[in-house]
């Protein structure tokens, strides 16, 4: 996954998928990113490698998790 990286590595893959995203809605370039995300129904690249994460971890590490936690992996 791209996530597990640092940042500077990641940023012209953030800015070429803000850009497509823009794009894809006819959006000004000044339009906000966090709208663009919302109205695709997408996460951002740092917040979806987070739930990768969060689904690994509830789907092979279940017992080490809090009970909360690990009813998320009913959802999946």
């Amino acid at each position: 996954m791209y996530a597990n990286t640092c940042v500077t590595y990641l940023d012209k893959l953030i800015k070429l998928n803000n850009k497509i995203l823009r794009i894809l809605h006819n959006c000004h370039i000044r339009t906000h990113v966090q709208d663009l995300y919302t109205k695709f129904n997408v996460l951002p690249l740092d917040k979806l490698h987070n739930l990768g994460l969060l689904v690994f971890k509830c789907l092979n590490y279940a017992h080490l998790l809090p009970p909360r936690l690990c009813m998320l992996t009913t959802l999946f």
